[in-house]
This record gives structure tokens, sequence and C-alpha cells, in this order.
């Protein structure tokens, strides 16, 4: 048996708790941080291209034959196919790229964010 069988290293405790072993920074492998910042990224252009949907985007999404919501979703599952592929060539080697709590509220901060600007392009 190990040292973390009997007692949790960090706090001297019992390990009959649950809670005393646990790891509580969880590190995240370059690949799933591939997948957590190519959609955070795209979550937040998501909302870029509604607000920018009349605009700049109007030769774009006549290119596609569909409507102008669909189109905006297409668009915006491309940007993140890409981006995952590139990201996980880039992360994709890495042990570590940061903790779970951290990459949580990246996503989390992305998606306020994208909702937001995609709001304020509605009023």
């Amino acid at each position: 048996m190990g040292p973390l069988d009997r007692h949790c290293m960090a706090r001297g405790e019992p390990c009959s708790s649950e809670r005393c072993c646990m790891r509580m920074t969880i590190p995240v492998p370059g690949r799933m941080g591939a997948a957590f910042l190519s959609s955070s990224i795209t979550v937040l252009l998501f909302g870029v291209l509604v607000s920018c949907q009349g605009g700049v985007l109007r030769p774009l999404l006549a290119l596609i034959s569909m409507p102008v919501p669909g189109g905006i979703i297409c668009v915006s599952y491309l940007l993140w196919f890409f981006l995952w592929i590139v990201l996980y060539g880039v992360l994709g080697g890495r042990e570590s790229v940061g903790t779970l709590p951290v990459w949580t509220a990246i996503v989390l901060g992305a998606t306020l964010l994208g909702n937001l600007i995609a709001e304020v392009s509605f009023a």
C-alpha cells in the first residue's frame, strides 16, 4: 500500500474521508485544452457573426444556400472544426495546459460574452 492509501500527503488526515485525497486542481491535457479553446472562440465568433449578419457577412451567407440563421450556424461549425484542427496540432502534444476550473471559467465567460454580443445586436 502506498502513502496515499492511509494518509493524505497534503493534510495528513486519514483517507477515510472522501475529500482528503482528492486533487483540487485537475490538469487539462493539450488535446482537451484545444477543444475548450476552439469552443470558446467559436462561441464568441458566433456572437460576432450574429451581430454582423447584415453587413460584412452578407456575401459569405449568400454563397450558402440556406436561410441566414442556418448559414450562421453552418459557418460557426466550420470555424470550430478548423480551429480545433489547428489548435489540436499546436496544443496536442502538451501534457498540461491549465486546470479544469480555469477552462470552465473561460468557457462560461466566452458563452456569456458571446450571448451579450448577440443580444446587443438585436437591440
